[in-house]
């Protein structure tokens, strides 16, 4: 990987670590949106769900007082479960398959949050929290976007903003971790990409900071915005593209 590639590289982790400090999720969504533009789609998901541990500690630490074990443990426990079937899906299935089915999760996900959100609240039964976890695990591990389906679970329960924030940094944690065991245990992580890593924490960290600084000073409505018709265009390349 070229200096020039391993600095835009960092400054997508920055922009991505960003989002995760105002919303409490979308680093993934961010980081492989941009990031196969770049590097090729396995080296991407490996260095996202790396990083994005990071990230989800440094979240999870800032919200650790609002988080209750009881809420959204079927939908953690079956994310779990979900996480070594996503492991096999990104290594099996073939490469342009894996960027068109990326960019169609990106698509479907953006188009709930600009659209049918704004339209009418999505109620999710509670007994659907584990096929929810199981797709957030799959999807998780396999592209490092699990957020999708926990975040329309989570924020259609009863709970304040910090409690689903501390549930989704728990549940990311869980995908990340089983995800960062396989690619350990495959001998995927190699030392260059240690190097990448470790250049992009600080910034990143910065990134989260500056995130929830702003997180009350920024209007929210109109930056979320934004971001998704950005990511949604993203997400229409690579189902168009394939690359």
């Amino acid at each position: 990987m070229s200096l020039e590639t391993s600095i835009l590289v960092v400054l997508i982790f920055s922009f991505a670590s960003f989002l995760q400090g105002m919303t409490g999720f979308g680093f993934g969504m961010a980081a492989m949106a941009l990031l196969p533009l770049l590097i090729g789609f396995h080296d991407a998901v490996k260095l996202a769900a790396v990083l994005g541990l990071a990230v989800n500690m440094f979240t999870f630490a800032a919200y650790r007082k609002s988080y209750d074990w009881r809420q959204g443990k079927s939908l953690i426990a079956a994310a779990a479960v979900g996480a070594p079937c996503g492991v096999a899906l990104a290594h099996l299935a073939p490469g342009s398959w894996m960027i068109r089915s990326l960019g169609l999760l990106i698509c479907l996900f953006t188009f709930h949050e600009l659209l049918l959100s704004r339209v009418t609240k999505v109620v999710v039964p509670q007994q659907w929290a584990v096929p929810m976890g199981l797709l957030a695990g799959i999807f998780g591990a396999a592209f490092n976007i699990g957020g999708p389906p926990a975040v329309i679970y989570c924020y259609s329960r009863s709970w304040t903003k910090t409690q689903i924030v501390a549930v989704l940094q728990v549940m990311f944690l869980v995908i990340g971790l089983l995800r960062v065991a396989f690619s350990l245990g495959a001998g995927l992580l190699e030392t260059r990409d240690a190097a990448i890593i470790f250049s992009a924490l600080p910034p990143t960290f910065l990134a989260i900071i500056l995130g929830r600084k702003l997180l009350d000073r920024v209007p929210q409505s109109k930056m979320r915005i934004g971001v998704h018709l950005a990511l949604f265009a993203m997400g229409l390349k690579y189902v168009v593209l394939g690359d």
